[in-house]
């Protein structure tokens, strides 16, 4: 996806010892941190 300003970027980073996504946004210090929820990968 793609925008004419962008405000945010998606980045894979490394968060106790895991890969996660992370929403990085240009205008503000917040990384918000995505990460798959599952019962069998605690």
């Amino acid at each position: 996806m793609r925008t004419a300003k962008p405000r945010a970027r998606l980045r894979t980073v490394s968060f106790r010892g895991r890969l996660h996504a992370a929403m990085c946004y240009d205008a503000k210090p917040i990384n918000d941190i995505f990460a798959v929820i599952d019962e069998s990968n605690p």
